[in-house]
């Protein structure tokens, strides 16, 4: 018995991939292409920004938020939901900041003038 790792046993163990799934993303599966569209509205050095993602024939979302004291990044990722339409993953998106800013009674009365990232159907603007 030798004290050298066996690296065939090392690989077995590791949790990093060898190498990414496909060419849309990295070693982790988070998506690195360009996103398809991009929701932003900015208050003043506030801001919250969505990304919509296509990757074969479903939509991710990843978002960027800073508002009040919250500032918060979400990566699109394919182990994420997916959705079927553009609208229905920047809607996903929404409720997901929506969901962060309200954990901050600060940034939750902040957010209520965030009417475009609020408002559901995006197709209005």
């Amino acid at each position: 018995m030798t004290d050298d790792p066996d690296p065939d046993g090392i690989r077995n163990i590791s949790l990093i991939p060898l190498a990414p799934p496909n060419a849309l993303c990295d070693m982790w599966g988070n998506i690195k292409t360009e996103p398809l569209c991009t929701v932003e509205e900015r208050h003043g050095d506030m801001f919250a920004r969505i990304f919509v993602y296509r990757a074969g024939d479903r939509f991710y979302y990843g978002y960027q938020i800073s508002i009040g004291t919250i500032v918060r990044q979400k990566t699109a990722n394919l182990q994420d939901r997916s959705f079927s339409s553009v609208d229905f993953a920047r809607s996903a998106a929404s409720i997901d900041i929506e969901r962060v800013c309200n954990t901050n009674k600060n940034a939750k009365k902040i957010f209520a003038d965030f009417i475009k990232i609020r408002y559901k159907q995006g197709s209005l603007f």
